[in-house]
């Protein structure tokens, strides 16, 4: 799996979701938000509400394990493998979106005017929890790979399951955020994609109660943007 092409279609899905959110986008294709009750919406609805986000967010995370799977496979069967583990990651980050679809509209039916607010508590709570940090370090396990045939389909294939169990216990809370809110919803999970991105360059942890987010993204962020200033100045910009 090429980088542009994971690249273009997350970019593809941004885009589409911007589209509905101008209200290009003919009815029933995308949404981002909906307000239907729960009974009056069909699996199928669910899965169309969550595919173009799941397609946003998630493909820049498999980027690590898929540049795992082109380095360990034979060239001819680099295709087949990548395609194998998306398939399996996709399909799992599917259902675990329908799932958090109904947990949004039973707090939207039942906890109107709270809602949002036991999302972010449990987003918060979920964050500092051990098993958020052992999700994380499952997120870079990179486990043997077989060479040939089935074995080697079979393998990459486990590798996806594997691999989206550990992502959507490490964003399930996270997730939840963007889908809560309708003003700046496209912002929300643009800022949760990359909170989630910035997590994966971190070291695998003892689990344990504390804070886990993108210290590493962070401060190399600070350092460029330092670096940046300083450079500004020295050039009397």
């Amino acid at each position: 799996m090429r980088l542009p092409l994971v690249v273009g279609g997350s970019a593809a899905a941004w885009a589409l979701l911007c589209l509905d959110r101008a209200g290009w986008v003919p009815a029933g294709l995308c949404s981002t938000y909906s307000q239907a009750p729960l009974w009056r919406v069909s699996p199928l609805e669910l899965a169309s509400h969550w595919l173009p986000m799941e397609l946003a967010m998630m493909l820049p995370l498999a980027l690590l394990p898929l540049a795992f799977l082109h380095d360990r496979s034979l060239a001819r069967r680099r295709w087949r493998a990548e395609w194998a583990f998306l398939s399996a990651y996709l399909l799992l980050w599917l259902v675990a979106g329908g799932c958090l679809q109904v947990l949004v509209a039973v707090l939207r039916g039942y906890l109107a005017t709270t809602g949002t607010a036991l999302a972010v508590a449990v987003a918060l709570l979920w964050q500092c929890s051990p098993v958020k940090q052992r999700s994380l370090n499952g997120c870079h396990r990179q486990p043997r790979l077989s060479a040939f045939g089935l074995a080697a389909d079979r393998d990459a294939w486990g590798y996806g399951i594997a691999y989206g169990r550990y992502c959507i216990g490490a964003c399930w809370a996270l997730m939840l955020l963007p889908l809560m809110v309708e003003q700046g919803h496209l912002f929300g999970m643009a800022v949760c994609m990359l909170f989630a991105l910035g997590e994966r360059l971190e070291t695998p942890a003892a689990p344990a109660w504390g804070w886990h987010g993108p210290g590493k993204a962070l401060r190399l962020l600070w350092r460029l943007t330092g670096a940046s200033a300083r450079v500004r100045m020295a050039r009397g910009i």
